[in-house]
């Protein structure tokens, strides 16, 4: 979609397209269009690449959190959209990522004998065990003054529905919890956190599955098969070939809102 707007103040007979990312505009050339004319056999070196299965490149531009049901199970999926290094446009699915909050143990128990207080309460209110799993924490208390850390029970599940209501249950007896922002909106913020993935700079691929739909391509990828690239790799003239055909920017509110 595109409207016409006044392009010179001295001359109102001229003006300009304004695009707001919702459809091509008749006369401008798409992303694709410039990446054939421009290629200089970027095009070639991707191919041979995604054929071998070698680990390829990927600019973020977008992100936000979706929910795919794999084996009967609600799934949480971090969705990325960006581009390769010929500028291809990309969705990227990143999977096998645990949703978490962490209980704090507390003095007069020990990890073990908590743990089992957790999982029967847990038990009760998810109906499987399958559905969440622990992990034992020492990290500084946010509250006061510590010169030693406490010990903490990660709680971790996969999806949002598993994760609201086994923190709601654990927070009803009493037991205090720390990064337990279950914001459904933003909640890609706390994955990108913990799991340190880039959203802002090059990303490196490595043992990914991919299907070409209408000119866009869908990847799937394992969380820890989506990582920075390396210094050695950064100044890669190839990168800065991709940057110049889209240099779509990325900011919390997404690119469609800038």
């Amino acid at each position: 979609m595109h409207t016409p707007t006044i392009f010179n103040q001295t001359d109102r007979s001229e003006t300009f397209t304004c695009y707001n990312s919702t459809g091509p505009v008749a006369g401008v050339s798409s992303c694709n269009d410039i990446v054939a004319e421009f290629d200089n056999r970027i095009i070639t070196i991707l191919w041979q690449r995604l054929s071998t299965k070698q680990p390829i490149y990927f600019m973020p531009t977008d992100v936000s959190d979706e929910a795919e049901n794999i084996n009967e199970m609600s799934t949480y999926i971090l969705c990325i959209t960006g581009t390769l290094i010929n500028g291809q446009k990309v969705i990227m699915n990143i999977a096998n990522i645990k949703l978490f909050f962490d209980a704090e143990v507390p003095d007069n128990y020990s990890s073990s004998s908590f743990k089992t207080i957790l999982a029967r309460i847990l038990s009760t209110t998810l109906k499987n065990t399958s559905k969440f799993g622990f992990e034992d924490i020492r990290a500084f208390s946010l509250q006061g003054y510590h010169t030693k850390k406490k010990a903490y029970i990660r709680v971790n599940t996969w999806d949002y529905f598993n994760s609201y209501n086994a923190l709601k249950t654990v927070c009803k007896v009493g037991i205090y919890t720390t990064s337990d922002d279950l914001t459904l909106k933003y909640y890609y913020r706390k994955v990108v956190c913990k799991e340190r993935l880039p959203l802002s700079s090059w990303a490196t691929l490595s043992n990914y599955l991919y299907v070409l739909l209408e000119n866009i391509y869908l990847f799937q990828v394992s969380v820890n098969n989506y990582n920075p690239i390396s210094e050695v790799n950064y100044n890669n003239p190839l990168f800065f070939s991709a940057l110049s055909w889209d240099c779509t920017p990325y900011s919390y509110v997404g690119y469609r809102n800038i």
